[in-house]
């Protein structure tokens, strides 16, 4: 993790210097997050830099935990339904793990 910490460092770098250049605060301040909705110090630390406190703070790691592990979710259920022909990139993939035939998701949405 201290390696991909690294790089993007030095992916941002000059990012943080031209805003400085234009005379605006930044910071580099890497978060992480895992694929399971771990929230790793880091994140807890960007929403403080933020502002963000007590409740509010615990709902903004909520929200971003939840939307992780949706995402991870989607990823590895589309990873394997790459040949599934009712399968369509950008469908909602429910919690349950099953992917409905597109046109059910379509004629779902109509009503």
């Amino acid at each position: 993790m201290e390696e991909a910490n690294e790089r993007k460092h030095a992916k941002y770098a000059d990012l943080v210097e031209e805003c400085h250049r234009w005379e605006w605060h930044a910071r580099y301040v890497p978060i992480e997050v895992g694929c399971r909705g771990f929230a790793a110090r880091s994140l807890c630390k960007a929403y403080s830099l933020l502002g963000s406190t007590g409740a509010h703070q615990r709902k903004a790691i909520k929200t971003t935990t939840e939307a992780a592990e949706k995402a991870s979710r989607w990823l590895w259920i589309a990873k394997g339904t790459q040949g599934d022909a009712n399968f369509r990139v950008g469908q909602q993939i429910p919690a349950s793990g099953m992917v409905r035939p597109f046109s059910q998701v379509v004629n779902s949405r109509v009503k």
